[in-house]
């Protein structure tokens, strides 16, 4: 679809194991999830949204990320965040449980509201593999392999995010990293 051709609001859902998939096109909008959201209830989560078009800010952990189309971002549900998206947008979520990634609250804080290119490198590889998995992702969700493509998936943002912040993030338990 093309921007300028998209609704002017929708959200689709789809489950793959352990990740879900948002698919949210919108006008003019401002999300805040502040202290008492998280108070009331925390789904613990880490996101990677790829605004696909319209101009969006998100900010968390005291930076603000000016996105465009094709790149991706990462945040966290457990901590305050504001995502303001201006005119029509078009976003894919991926929400996946922190576990999955297994690092501490204070490594995730050093990663959120970074833009990350989709055009290049290891973001570029993990971009097209998540745009993929969205556009197929209602008719993977009930055939037998979709919970493991969403471990794959969630392995692949782990790797990703490793790989663009360039440094061995800190282990607490050396045997619950091998496992």
């Amino acid at each position: 679809l093309r921007h300028d051709r998209l609704p002017r609001a929708r959200m689709t859902c789809a489950t793959l194991g352990a990740l879900r998939i948002r698919d949210v096109v919108g006008g003019d909008h401002v999300y805040t999830r502040d202290d008492a959201d998280i108070r009331h209830g925390d789904p613990e989560t880490v996101q990677i949204g790829m605004p696909l078009g319209g101009q969006s800010i998100m900010i968390q952990d005291g930076r603000e990320a000016v996105m465009k189309a094709g790149e991706m971002v990462v945040y966290d549900s457990s901590r305050p965040f504001t995502l303001v998206m201006q005119d029509q947008f078009h976003w894919q979520v991926f929400l996946l449980p922190k576990a999955k990634l297994r690092r501490s609250d204070q490594e995730l804080a050093q990663v959120t509201a970074i833009p990350l290119s989709g055009t290049e490198g290891m973001s570029r590889a993990v971009s097209a593999f998540l745009r993929s998995l969205a556009a197929e992702a209602a008719g993977l969700e009930r055939s037998p392999g979709a919970a493991a493509l969403g471990e794959n998936a969630a392995d692949l943002i782990a790797t990703m995010v490793r790989s663009r912040f360039g440094k061995q993030w800190d282990v607490g338990d050396p045997d619950a990293a091998l496992v």
